[in-house]
């Protein structure tokens, strides 16, 4: 009887155990490379984290959108069936409309306006405290913890350069399903439509879309390079922000430490995942001039600018509510100062 309790007592210690290891194991997914932006975000992300925990707390990392399209995994995030991911702002916006106004165009200067050692998104600082909440009571479950940029959006176009308005005539343009991206596309004068980014390769090898619109990188890392020869380069309409996102009943449930060290993880990465980001860029762009492809200016940028701008307040209702957006307004104006 004694040995049998004794067993008894060593199978319920193995338990615990097991069950303790299981809660500090992250599932975290993502839709690119490990080489492209979120790729090297979430590693970044993965070592920090059981660097500060020792050990305790590791993430199993799911890339290149092995776990479903951007969309499909902040719902399940959303759904508890994904601990973390990533979702850009423009996917996120579908679950929390105050996600969209991280996509009104021109609302950023710069990178450095959103993630530098100022920047509006930096972990901590009234703008991201205030997404946060909202984001979490728009969508139930959905948790910020931290925010990550790789750049503005460019155009990227095959049949032949884009460098005035009228030059979208007749282009068919891929967008991520975005509305405020849509109809700011729309107001230019193109033909938008909205697919997946699982999907976009083919969708330019195939000729099915001839441009698409996105940070620098994916150019390259994605291998658009050999269809999409023209870049527009001075767009700078949209900064591409992506989101990390943790499941609220998931993250509520952990220790208080647990949670404290995934918010400092977060925190540090985002800011050293920026400087990774600016280092990148002019070797990414001499990279692809050696392949060939050509960088052109708009000869009409304020005119792009003028009429984007226009349709701030047919977006508010879209992006959380005209108070959300004049709240944002007010962030970007101290910011500036």
């Amino acid at each position: 009887m004694k040995k049998f309790l004794c067993c008894l007592i060593g199978m319920a210690f193995l338990c615990s155990m097991g069950i303790a290891q299981a809660a500090t194991r992250i599932k975290f997914a993502h839709g690119e490379p490990d080489d492209q932006t979120y790729g090297v975000y979430a590693t970044m992300f993965a070592k920090k984290l059981e660097e500060l925990s020792k050990g305790e707390m590791k993430c199993t990392i799911f890339s290149n959108a092995t776990m479903g399209a951007e969309l499909e995994l902040g719902q399940k995030v959303q759904q508890g069936t994904l601990n973390m991911a990533i979702v850009s702002s423009s996917n996120a916006g579908s679950l929390a409309p105050s996600a969209n106004v991280l996509s009104l165009p021109y609302i950023f200067d710069s990178a450095e306006h959103l993630m530098g050692e100022k920047g509006l998104l930096r972990s901590g600082s009234p703008f991201f405290n205030d997404l946060q909440e909202r984001i979490l009571k728009e969508s139930g479950r959905l948790r910020l913890i931290g925010v990550g940029t790789n750049g503005f959006r460019l155009l990227f176009t095959a049949p032949r350069p884009v460098t005035s308005l009228a030059d979208l005539k007749g282009l068919k343009l891929r967008l991520p399903p975005s509305p405020v991206l849509q109809r700011t596309w729309e107001a230019w004068g193109a033909a938008a439509y909205p697919i997946a980014w699982s999907e976009t390769f083919t969708a330019i090898q195939q000729g099915v879309a001839d441009a698409y619109e996105s940070p620098l990188d994916t150019l390259l890392k994605s291998g658009f390079y050999p269809y999409t020869k023209h870049v527009t380069e001075n767009l700078a309409y949209s900064a591409q922000t992506f989101l990390l996102l943790v499941n609220e009943r998931w993250f509520s449930r952990l220790k208080p430490e647990q949670q404290d060290l995934i918010r400092r993880a977060a925190a540090v990465n985002d800011v050293e995942h920026f400087a990774w980001v600016q280092q990148q860029s002019s070797k990414i762009r001499q990279e692809l001039e050696s392949k060939g492809v050509t960088f052109h200016a708009l000869t009409d940028a304020p005119e792009w600018e003028r009429k984007a701008v226009a349709l701030w307040p047919e977006f508010a209702e879209i992006c959380g509510g005209q108070e959300w957006v004049d709240t944002v307004l007010r962030y970007r104006g101290e910011a500036a100062k």
